[in-house]
């Protein structure tokens, strides 16, 4: 199950942060755990097409 949630928090953010606020706020040490990591994961996709529209715009303003 964990694994399930981690890859749709991966490839789906919205929803991971959605699954990690259910799960953080939710009874249980474990939940707590799976919460956070679902949040943590989410945020990778989200930081690496920042970088990558921040490196698209660099490389646009210098090549034209």
């Amino acid at each position: 199950m964990k694994i399930v949630v981690y890859l749709l928090s991966f490839f789906i953010p919205v929803l991971g942060f959605i699954i990690g606020a259910i799960f953080y706020v939710s009874d249980g040490r474990d939940h707590k755990h799976v919460g956070k990591m679902c949040v943590l994961i989410a945020l990778w996709p989200v930081i690496v097409v920042l970088i990558c529209f921040f490196l698209a715009g660099a490389a646009w303003l210098v090549f034209w």
